[in-house]
């Protein structure tokens, strides 16, 4: 059924010649960046999202929610003053060691690209070194059903308004996800207040269909 999500998407570029197919119009916002084909559908913005596509939703290894919160950063990977996510965003529970957040993405034909900024904050709201705090971490796109996994690949860190930010993507990219998928990011350090940013999953299908006419 998402599936046929993507396709009415791909629809778009022949609506002009089609009198019976819907109008549809490109929806934007300030502060959004990446692709607009972005299929987590702008989730650290929110507004007219439907049926729960497209938030992410964290929580710790005991099974408690961890709260998220948006900020705003004069330098990041993604420019100044866009949208940028920490977590875990209040107390953490006794006992958690982890915290996990997902969002899940709509599916179709294509090759999927995924990819995300990562950059973390220890005591005292001091940048820590990736270096020290690579090994919690993992990043994977997901199968509905939980039966697939395939890990982002970290780049080398680089360093913006004095903290170190490391993009993770999909290398290779993946082959057709009819169904959608999961991206999952796992962070074993309960204790680190981690920061994301421009999650995004696009498909080559719909770039193409978008760009070509």
């Amino acid at each position: 059924m998402r599936s046929a999500i993507i396709a009415a998407a791909l629809s778009v570029a022949a609506c002009t010649s089609n009198d019976s197919a819907p109008t549809r119009t490109l929806v934007t916002r300030p502060l959004t960046l990446g692709s607009p084909q972005n299929l987590l559908l702008d989730p650290f913005v929110g507004g007219e999202l439907k049926g729960g596509w497209g938030h992410f939703r964290a929580g710790f290894d005991t099974g408690a929610s961890a709260a998220m919160q948006r900020t705003f950063l004069s330098a990041s990977p993604v420019g100044g003053a866009v949208s940028i996510e920490t977590v875990p965003a209040g107390a953490v529970p006794s006992g958690a060691s982890s915290v996990t957040v997902t969002a899940p993405f709509l599916g179709g034909p294509g090759t999927f690209h995924a990819d995300v900024w990562l950059s973390a904050t220890g005591a005292g709201g001091i940048a820590l070194p990736f270096s020290s705090v690579a090994s919690a971490v993992k990043i994977a796109i997901t199968s509905p059903d939980a039966t697939t996994s395939t890990a982002l690949v970290a780049s080398s860190p680089q360093s913006f308004g004095g903290r170190e930010w490391v993009h993770f993507t999909t290398t290779p990219d993946l082959a057709s996800l009819p169904n959608g998928g999961w991206m999952t990011i796992t962070l074993a350090r309960a204790d680190t207040v981690w920061m994301l940013a421009a999650p995004e999953v696009t498909s080559s299908a719909l770039a193409s269909a978008a760009g070509g006419g």
